[in-house]
């Protein structure tokens, strides 16, 4: 992905989010494929979404594993579907 794609990714997210914070950028394979957001607090981040792409999808439990490892908190939605307990 270049530069111009990852800004008119992030503008789209920002249209979608505008009350959520960008958390971290998710990486896969050194491209980037999606955002974590939410609000910053001083224990485990809140994470309402991971807002993401293709790559991003196809590896979904790599991705809430990794964004879990790192926050301590599980999302509440992935790519704007509510999480369950079977996700």
């Amino acid at each position: 992905m270049n530069i111009l794609s990852i800004l008119s990714y992030h503008l789209a997210f920002f249209v979608k989010m505008r009350y959520h914070d960008p958390l971290q950028y998710i990486l896969i394979d050194g491209e980037f494929a999606a955002v974590s957001v939410g609000h910053y607090r001083y224990g485990p981040y809140e994470i309402h979404d991971i807002v993401c792409g293709d790559p991003a999808r196809a590896r979904k439990n790599d991705v809430i594993a990794a964004v879990q490892k790192e926050n301590g908190a599980i999302p509440m939605r992935f790519d704007g579907q509510i999480m369950t307990t079977e996700s």
